[in-house]
């Protein structure tokens, strides 16, 4: 019960910073995965299941779930099409996602 309102919190949150302009649009879409393996040994992870040492939990919208993966490589693996660039967004887990206005 501790996971699913963790959860829902952080969803809710991350909505909240979805539409930031004026005429509901916004910058921000999914990423598109480049190979479709990069995260399939990746372990799922969350509030109370933190990632080992050296890896960041990072939700990575393309999966629809968290995984245990390196930060500084997550973006290699994905594509934002629209002259958009990989952004990951600094909370727990990191969002990582495409936004226009980032390129």
């Amino acid at each position: 019960m501790k996971t699913l309102v963790s959860a829902a919190l952080a969803l809710l949150l991350a909505s909240c910073a979805l539409d930031d302009s004026p005429d509901g649009e916004t910058d921000r879409y999914p990423a598109r995965l480049v190979a479709g393996d990069a995260f399939d040994d990746a372990p799922l992870c969350d509030v109370e299941t933190p990632c080992e040492l050296g890896l960041d939990c990072l939700y990575i919208d393309a999966l629809g779930e968290a995984r245990c993966t390196d930060g500084a490589t997550v973006c290699d693996h994905l594509a934002c099409d629209d002259g958009g660039g990989c952004v990951i967004a600094e909370s727990y887990p990191g969002q990582v996602f495409c936004d226009r206005s980032a390129d």
